[in-house]
């Protein structure tokens, strides 16, 4: 009997490698699902179904044969992970589920900062920067020594600040004071950014975000000696 189902499994598997190959994606899908119910353990037929799904855009199926890869602790659950987080975010607008796919993915990867910078992002962009810094002041408490916490403490100021630089270009040239209001408003999100890169930095020499941003800054602040010397302290950097 389990070779007689090893066989159906094999046969219904390479149908969807098939009808996929030829860009019959539903069928590949259909496939791909069937391949699963014979063998629930078989982590590659759920990714080849949410792989068929995501072409369909079927974000649902997407998400949810995903969702199964990832409970059968795959190597690609990280990635996985950020794939769905990106669908339920950007395809579905779904804020509350992308937040609480996030917090799963950071609990199950702490070392991984991405998952909390796209928090920190989500509470920024919902106007709530409060939330944001109090979140990462925590973590920032809790690993004083993680530069990532410090680049994105710094992040929330410097984001706001880009938001204002835009504000600023569609303010009509004739509206000096309203021109100088927000150019000093944005100056002083930027004077608040910079000693938290400057820490980044005291932590790891070499971050390349922290880097990049403050080169920015003071480019944008003409402050030419401290940017030959941040350009000077990039191009040092060993080439990706």
């Amino acid at each position: 009997i389990a070779l007689a189902e090893t066989n159906v499994a094999n046969a219904v598997r390479n149908a969807g490698v098939m009808a996929y190959n030829k860009k019959d994606f539903k069928t590949a899908y259909n496939k791909f699902v069937q391949a699963t119910t014979i063998n629930p353990a078989d982590t590659s037929m759920y990714l080849n179904a949410g792989i068929a799904a995501r072409t369909l855009g079927d974000y649902p199926g997407t998400i949810q044969q995903f969702k199964k890869v990832i409970s059968l602790n795959s190597p690609q659950s990280k990635d996985l992970y950020a794939e769905i987080i990106d669908i339920t975010l950007k395809q579905q607008k779904d804020t509350t589920a992308g937040l609480a796919l996030i917090k799963e993915a950071a609990a199950k990867f702490p070392e991984e900062p991405s998952f909390i910078k796209t928090e920190t992002q989500i509470y920024i962009d919902k106007g709530d920067a409060a939330k944001s810094e109090q979140m990462l002041n925590t973590l920032a408490t809790k690993e004083p020594n993680n530069a990532t916490y410090q680049v994105l403490l710094g992040n929330i100021y410097f984001s706001q600040a880009l938001k204002l630089q835009n504000d600023r270009n569609k303010i009509d040239a004739k509206k000096v004071k309203e021109f100088t209001e927000v150019t000093t408003k944005m100056n002083g999100l930027l004077d608040k950014s910079v000693p938290y890169y400057k820490k980044a930095l005291d932590i790891d020499a070499k971050n390349a975000g922290a880097l990049e941003t403050l080169k920015t800054i003071y480019a944008f602040k003409n402050d030419t000696k401290n940017y030959d010397e941040i350009k000077k302290r990039l191009d040092a950097l060993p080439k990706q």
